[in-house]
């Protein structure tokens, strides 16, 4: 088992059961999208687990490893409502328009979309897509 399968069991046997909440499932969803070379192996696997749900759910990563608290660091930095993001992306016609509506860079926005597709939501491939959410 890798470290990192071993670490997303611990982190699942340590929340409340049996339906997750939708925080819950964010939380999961984040640890599952981390890097395995973020996740390193040790005796304290048990208190990463508790350390990796704390730092979830007070927003504060600076308690975690730095390859790991970068990940959390940087899934928690995308704005709780996407919907701006989502309207701009689905009324658009390219990924320039995008950032122009958005006050921001075309780099931001193929950001912004991959962190939104790695969160569970079905961005179309390209602006002005059919809406999959």
């Amino acid at each position: 088992m890798s470290f990192h399968t071993h670490l997303l069991d611990l982190v699942r046997h340590y929340m409340p059961p049996p339906s997750p909440s939708p925080a819950t499932r964010a939380c999961l969803a984040c640890l599952s999208a981390a890097a395995p070379e973020d996740i390193s192996n040790g005796p304290g696997m048990e208190d990463l687990a508790r350390a990796y749900i704390h730092a979830f759910f007070r927003k504060d990563p600076s308690v975690l490893p730095p390859g790991l608290a970068s990940h959390l660091a940087d899934w928690l930095s995308f704005p709780a409502d996407p919907a701006p993001f989502l309207k701009a992306w689905v009324s658009s016609g390219s990924i320039a328009e995008v950032a122009h509506r958005l006050g921001t860079d075309p780099d931001e926005v193929l950001h912004i979309a991959d962190g939104l597709r790695k969160r569970g939501v079905g961005l179309p491939e390209a602006p002005g897509g059919k809406r999959a959410w």
